[in-house]
């Protein structure tokens, strides 16, 4: 990044009643740093309050996944868990519960930890088959701190551990063969779900 430039991990985009909310940082897998919080808690309130908007969908840019989690680069200049902690955003992902439009997560490739627990709290999730889900966290002795032990084992009736899972069939884009990307099938898919007829 050039001096001076402003770093945006968040975009916007607006397709007739659907806003997508992207994750934008596919070169770090969309790892959550102090920017994303900060944005997409701003986003999805914006998007919340606009008359014009009847669904918001969030999705990770590139090709390699939805969220990879914390970006643990950017918190590295923390020196002790308490500092670690004031660096956060207390109940970013929270904000979630109180928007009153549904929110869909699009999700392709990692979905891990902090991306996990992000779509846990969306309404509704669509996987395409190369979605890989899990909380490495846990496999460190650490408590995911967006609410994942909660909402994951509400969600799956499963015990939560750092194993990483595929998605379950309920909500997984069929299997085809095809030659368009993966995530573009993702995106299609969601796109066909929301537009359906009643």
């Amino acid at each position: 990044m050039a001096d001076g430039a402003i770093e945006h991990a968040v975009q916007i985009e607006r397709i007739n009643r659907v806003a997508w909310v992207v994750l934008d940082r596919p070169g770090q897998i969309n790892a959550i740093n102090s920017t994303l919080r900060r944005e997409a808690v701003q986003a999805l309130e914006l998007l919340d309050n606009d008359p014009d908007i009847g669904v918001i969908v969030i999705r990770g840019a590139g090709e390699r996944g939805f969220c990879a989690g914390a970006d643990i680069k950017s918190q590295s200049d923390a020196t002790s868990l308490p500092a670690l902690r004031n660096n956060m955003t207390p109940g970013w992902i929270e904000v979630l519960d109180q928007i009153r439009k549904p929110v869909i997560a699009a999700i392709h490739g990692y979905c891990l930890g902090g991306g996990l627990e992000i779509s846990l709290a969306c309404d509704f999730r669509v996987a395409a088959p190369n979605a890989v889900f899990g909380l490495p966290e846990t496999g460190l002795g650490l408590i995911p701190g967006g609410g994942g032990t909660q909402s994951h084992a509400s969600q799956r009736r499963t015990t939560v551990s750092s194993t990483r899972f595929r998605p379950w069939p309920s909500v997984s884009l069929p299997n085809q063969p095809s030659r368009r990307p993966m995530r573009k099938r993702l995106l299609a898919t969601a796109w066909s779900w929301i537009c359906a007829p009643d």
